[in-house]
């Protein structure tokens, strides 16, 4: 039985170390959204495209490994439910489970779920910004079009354009000056 134990207290250990390994990665990626954050804070002239695309690239890395220590952490949580016999770590008789390991795993889901809080609530906000630049340059190019219409409205009143249907008789009259 002991044993037993043992193996249940490594597989809490694994999902623990999972988690911790996930907190280092939330907050890389909420380091990278707060960049995200200047970015779209930064004026146009100031605003580079490339620099937006590359902090959207390393969110888009730290995201795959989040997703593949959830998958792994998922794993280990299904394992170990199922060697216990229960559909919830709260459904557990006293004296299973290493309880500092408990209290500790519980630690550690707190800490992720803050960090997930922040991180999503900096994302609202960049989702708001984003959505109001593409307003903005909507806007702008709608007046580039008007623009581009009146220039090229005005323009061809200034020059007389040649028919491009002429008949014979006006060619043949013109030939002959």
């Amino acid at each position: 039985m002991m044993s037993e134990m043992n193996v249940h207290n490594e597989t809490l250990q694994r999902m623990i170390n999972h988690l911790v390994e996930k907190q280092e990665i939330l907050r890389d990626l909420l380091r990278f959204t707060l960049q995200q954050k200047e970015l779209l804070k930064a004026e146009e002239e100031e605003l580079s495209l490339d620099a937006f695309t590359d902090v959207l690239a390393e969110r888009g890395k730290l995201m795959e490994k989040a997703d593949e220590l959830d998958d792994a952490f998922l794993k280990d949580f299904s394992q170990l439910k199922n060697s216990l016999g229960v559909d919830s770590l709260d459904d557990l008789s006293p004296g299973m489970l290493d309880t500092s390991l408990v209290k500790d795993l519980q630690h550690h889901v707190k800490k992720v779920q803050e960090l997930v809080l922040g991180m999503t609530q900096v994302d609202t906000e960049n989702h708001k910004a984003m959505k109001e630049q593409m307003e903005s340059l909507k806007t702008e190019i709608n007046r580039v079009k008007q623009g581009k219409k009146a220039i090229h409205g005005y323009a061809n009143t200034k020059r007389p354009q040649p028919s491009i249907f002429m008949d014979e008789k006006e060619k043949a009259f013109k030939k002959k000056k």
